[in-house]
């Protein structure tokens, strides 16, 4: 007792009847599961049934989907009010800094006084580079007035 060597049927499922001459016949009784949309509820047909049959959504389908929906609807909402509640927390906190004077502003004043130090002691830098010369000089010429006097 062989089955049958015909490789497919047209459904794609093997032959399984016992070895027979002449085509296969059209009709697979190999059981297949058929399931409704939300996938809950399954039922076993024949291959040769599953294409005219389906199943449908029964009341507790639809009162699940209703209830996952709910609960998406309220893990939204509550996202969006946490949301909310951090971009409020972010604009009270940067409404206080701007009062404040801002921390861009500090930085802007700790800035002008840093320019204002640093060009206060390039201008000592450049007097004291005319000066010392100069004062050089001057002495020098003082002594050498006084020399050639005495």
């Amino acid at each position: 007792m062989q089955l049958c060597l015909c490789v497919q049927l047209g459904c794609g499922h093997r032959c399984k009847q016992v070895c027979h001459p002449g085509e296969c016949e059209e009709k697979c009784h190999q059981k297949v599961k058929l399931r409704c949309s939300c996938r809950r509820i399954k039922k076993e047909v024949p291959c040769s049934l599953s294409s005219q049959s389906s199943l449908q959504c029964d009341d507790v389908c639809r009162e699940q989907r209703q209830r996952v929906s709910q609960l998406k609807e309220a893990e939204l909402r509550a996202a969006e009010e946490e949301e909310q509640r951090r971009l409020q927390e972010e604009l009270e906190a940067f409404e206080k800094r701007q009062q404040r004077g801002g921390r861009r502003n500090k930085r802007r004043r700790r800035e002008e006084v840093d320019d204002e130090q640093e060009r206060a002691a390039r201008w000592r830098r450049r007097a004291a580079m005319v000066l010392v010369p100069l004062g050089g000089v001057l002495l020098s010429a003082a002594v050498y007035y006084l020399l050639s006097t005495a």
